[in-house]
């Protein structure tokens, strides 16, 4: 799925980061913190580990992690300690799914370039009256067998 939004500076998924004061936004958006801050500094190669697509702005999914990862960025570039954090707490588990073979960017690679979206995840709407549903009542006791299928914990499941 292609997403595209305008660079306008300020709106939608590209929107400011928040600050903190003293320090100062270096960023007007996720796309140039992309270009000019995050793709010099990670260098991988492409291999079967590793995928990354030039055009990372047309996945829906990288679009957003990137732009919360940027947001973080923003909030904490001054501060060494929280930087650290940044790294840890918000990089590296973002960029381990992005980056991944079966990730978003899975059919991708910095040589090929964009070769195209794989599909969502295939859901099936559900039922209106789903969550209004109560379990049959059954004896709670220590040797009860586990609830039937198609019931778990008091909840419905296809299983």
């Amino acid at each position: 799925m292609a997403v595209r939004f305008e660079d306008d500076g300020g709106a939608d998924e590209q929107a400011a980061a928040p600050q903190k004061a003293g320090a100062p936004q270096m960023f007007v958006s996720v796309g140039p913190w992309v270009q000019q801050w995050l793709a010099p500094m990670i260098v991988r190669r492409d291999d079967a580990e590793f995928r990354w697509c030039p055009q990372w702005w047309r996945h829906a999914e990288p679009l957003s992690r990137l732009t919360g990862l940027w947001r973080a960025w923003e909030a904490c570039h001054g501060d060494p300690d929280q930087v650290n954090q940044w790294w840890l707490e918000h990089f590296d588990p973002h960029m381990k799914v992005l980056t991944a073979a079966n990730g978003p960017f899975g059919a991708c690679s910095q040589g090929k370039g964009h070769q195209g979206d794989a599909a969502g995840l295939k859901v099936e709407p559900m039922p209106a009256d789903w969550l209004n549903f109560t379990p049959p009542r059954a004896e709670a006791t220590p040797t009860s067998p586990a609830p039937g299928p198609g019931h778990s914990r008091g909840m419905r499941s296809n299983d």
